[in-house]
């Protein structure tokens, strides 16, 4: 009898039919030997997986005894999906734990229908992973599970970080960039912990409030291009909608947005590491405020920010503004948490109110809207309970904690660089410690 009469023969008992069949002849006599060095539960289960393919066999068999045991405890559906998959057998252990196979395992004899479990949700989570190269956010839930099955709620963590934790250009060709979260399902994420913190400070300075939409990433590039954001601001009607990135954020170009009613949105760009702006771009929207937000230092060299009400700039460490121009009609609000270094600002447009505040604020060639009332805030406050430190020969160690003007320092056209000038021309300019309103 030859091996092929010895292998129909031997197949004989397990009542398949031809697809099941041809695919056992068409395994290597290695593999046919190994299928067949199982028990005779474990090789009709195998033949009779709904959907496996050769591959899928080879691939079953690189597996662990143990591993082997977990994936015949699926359903067929979720089986082949985590085959197809060919994860790491460190990674699809830690995917199969005891607590997930719960409920797929009672009885799979061949003629029994298995029944749909959460494995199938986990496995997809588990592809889309390891497609995005953030298979390290599975690693680090289930290590802080301590074995434990992930919840719903883990797996709806991962997924959101899966989308924060990746890069994107904003081309604005459909499905080019981020998928559109809540703020709701953002702040608190544990692998997006630094925009996390920023976001709760901008909440604390009154610049968000409420349920917000984020257009997040790890790094995020929007390039000069007026179509980069429209599918996110496109219809707005109002709404804060938050550009950010837990690395660098670059912004290549003049951007403009909100141009229509429909369209407005308060437009919120963060940064946890690096914020990038193109020197001499402007960033504009008739109808919408805008606020540039970063944990690291923050510099604009000939940056424009012309918006309907309000534009805020404001960093966690340093921020430095080189021939900067702000065009708002209610309020333009400069912020650092260490040194304000402004060398250059003009107001085509001068707002109501502008706010400069900083440990530290060193001010050259800015000239004040005479009808715009100025507050300027440093840790210190004032000398002498009104005046700013006047001129260049200020020792550094003296300028710390204060605010000084260094040069070309005017309102209204008028320069104040000593007390008499400021007493005379600086009725519009009060000089206050942080915190302040």
């Amino acid at each position: 009898m030859g091996r092929l009469d010895e292998m129909t023969a031997v197949l004989a008992k397990y009542d398949l039919d031809g697809r099941q069949a041809d695919l056992f002849f068409s395994l290597s006599a290695q593999a046919q030997e190994k299928l067949l060095g199982e028990s005779p539960e474990v090789t009709a289960r195998v033949l009779r997986m709904d959907g496996l393919s050769k591959a899928n066999a080879y691939t079953f068999f690189t597996y662990s005894d143990d591993t082997r045991a977990k994936i015949l405890a699926l359903t067929d559906e979720a089986a082949v999906q985590a085959l197809e998959q060919g994860l790491a057998e460190s990674l699809l252990t830690r995917t199969l734990t005891e607590s997930n196979l719960q409920g797929s395992a009672p009885d799979r004899l061949p003629g029994n229908s298995a029944p749909e479990t959460a494995d199938k949700k986990l496995l997809g989570l588990v592809a889309k992973l390891k497609e995005s190269g953030n298979a390290f956010i599975l690693e680090e839930l289930e290590a802080s599970s301590s074995g434990a099955a992930l919840t719903d709620d883990q797996i709806a963590i991962a997924e959101v970080a899966d989308v924060l934790a990746s890069d994107y250009s904003l081309t604005g060709a459909a499905g080019t960039g981020p998928t559109e979260l809540k703020s709701s399902q953002v702040i608190g994420n544990p692998f997006y912990k630094e925009i996390s913190a920023l976001y709760r400070k901008l909440e604390t300075d009154q610049l968000v409030a409420g349920e917000t939409t984020f257009v997040g990433g790890a790094n995020l590039v929007v390039p000069a291009n007026a179509q980069a954001l429209s599918p996110y601001l496109s219809g707005a009607g109002g709404k804060t909608v938050v550009l950010s990135a837990s690395g660098t954020l670059v912004m290549e170009g003049d951007l403009s947005w909100g141009d229509q009613a429909a369209d407005k949105a308060r437009l919120v760009v963060m940064s946890a590491g690096e914020a990038k702006f193109s020197p001499g771009m402007t960033l504009s929207s008739a109808t919408s405020d805008l606020v540039l937000s970063s944990r690291s230092d923050l510099s604009l060299d000939a940056v424009k920010l012309l918006v309907s009400q309000e534009a805020t700039v404001q960093g966690m460490r340093d921020v430095s503004l080189q021939n900067v121009d702000f065009g708002a009609n209610a309020k333009a609000t400069v912020r650092a948490a260490r040194n304000l270094n402004v060398d250059g600002m003009t107001f085509s447009r001068p707002p109501a109110s502008v706010l400069m505040e900083a440990t530290t604020l060193r001010l050259s060639n800015v000239n004040f809207p005479a009808t715009s009332t100025i507050r300027l805030n440093s840790l210190k406050g004032p000398i002498d309970g009104k005046y700013p430190n006047f001129g260049t020969a200020i020792p550094a160690a003296q300028q710390v904690g204060r605010v000084n003007f260094i040069q070309n320092v005017s309102s209204g056209g008028n320069p104040i660089n000593t007390r008499h000038a400021f007493d005379h021309f600086g009725g519009n300019l009060k000089i206050g410690r942080t915190g302040q309103p």
